[in-house]
């Protein structure tokens, strides 16, 4: 299987954030359609045949970007969304997809980022707002708020979350300052406990894991430069950055398949990044479609799931979720030409 774009689901309207799971074949989304109110809708995608079988009406309320989760031990997937300043968390069971309820967060903590830990029966969220830059812990078997008294350095930003062993790592924009912070919060003591500084860096997006170090997706304002950062863990430090030049873009999300990174921007640029030696392989332009904000992998399949919110020539709805073949066949970018919906390798 080669690296490339496979096709495109079209959702409703705002498509803010998706997650799968492999196991069973299927793709949960929370989009939001485009009467006033919003009104929010979970979606259930049969991966097979990359089509929308169910959905599920949660009422007056918008997805938040990137904030969904599947804990696929106990068999459930939720999803963080709000209704003007007030957050809220929406349970799903996935065995007969219905909503088994909503848990309020309240005024001004809205769900940025939700963190698993199915082993022990929880879920972190980081809520996202300046002033109330708090980590709820929830437990699961109660589907209520356990603790709310860790606070850390940053605002987190959306998606930007990862637990690793017995900690949960956390990247942040700092206010007013044009370097970003991954905050490393102990779960056994539910506490920030360290902090490193990406120099530069004030848009921390995207985390992944190799299971020796941990790679941060991120962009800089100034100047506008995206980024990706290899962060020993032993040390918490930095130990090389690749620089995503070509072309410019903001990176949002990214995981990791087999060998290889998968950086995918705000303007839907793929980037494919080996591992081994850390260099740029390759990418795949679909910038024809903007705006994407959440992610999920396919594991068995070695598939890519995407959210895109706009078409750039257009600039309107519906949302669509685009599909990515993941592989490792290495073709350099002298090599692909991007036209329309396919890419076309030059043999």
């Amino acid at each position: 299987m080669s690296f490339a774009y496979d096709t495109a689901l079209a959702t409703k309207g705002w498509l803010m954030n998706i997650a799968v799971d492999s196991a069973n074949g299927f793709l949960y989304a929370g989009d939001t359609d485009g009467s006033s109110p919003h009104h929010g809708f979970i979606i259930k995608v049969d991966l097979s045949s990359f089509t929308s079988v169910a959905e599920i009406d949660i009422g007056s309320k918008d997805n938040h970007e990137g904030a969904a989760v599947i804990d696929t031990v106990n068999g459930y997937a939720y999803f963080g969304t709000l209704s003007g300043s007030s957050g809220y968390i929406e349970k799903i069971r996935l065995s007969d997809f219905t909503h088994q309820g909503t848990l309020s967060l309240g005024s001004g903590y809205i769900p940025r980022v939700l963190v698993l830990d199915s082993t022990d029966g929880y879920l972190y969220c980081v809520t996202g707002n300046i002033l109330n830059k708090k980590v709820i812990k929830i437990a699961l078997s109660t589907f209520t708020v356990y603790d709310d008294t860790c606070t850390i350095l940053g605002v987190v930003n959306p998606g930007a979350g990862i637990k690793i062993g017995d900690y949960i790592y956390w990247g942040c924009d700092i206010v007013g300052s044009t370097d970003g912070v991954i905050s490393k919060m102990s779960i056994a003591s539910l506490s920030e406990v360290a902090t490193l500084t990406i120099t530069g860096g004030s848009m921390p997006e995207g985390l992944a894991y190799d299971g020796t170090y941990l790679y941060v997706a991120y962009y800089s304002y100034s100047p506008y430069v995206s980024y990706v950062a290899k962060v020993n863990l032993s040390t918490l430090t930095v130990v090389a950055t690749l620089t995503l030049s070509s072309p410019f873009d903001y990176c949002q999300t990214c995981f990791i398949c087999d060998n290889y990174l998968y950086v995918m921007s705000l303007n839907c640029v793929l980037y494919q990044i080996r591992l081994s030696d850390f260099s740029l392989v390759t990418y795949i332009d679909k910038s024809d479609r903007i705006e994407h904000y959440s992610s999920a992998y396919d594991s068995i399949n070695k598939k890519g799931y995407f959210s895109s919110i706009y078409d750039s020539e257009y600039g309107g709805s519906p949302s669509q979720i685009l599909r990515f073949s993941l592989g490792g066949v290495e073709l350099p970018i002298s090599s692909i030409l991007f036209l329309d919906e396919e890419p076309i390798i030059l043999i």
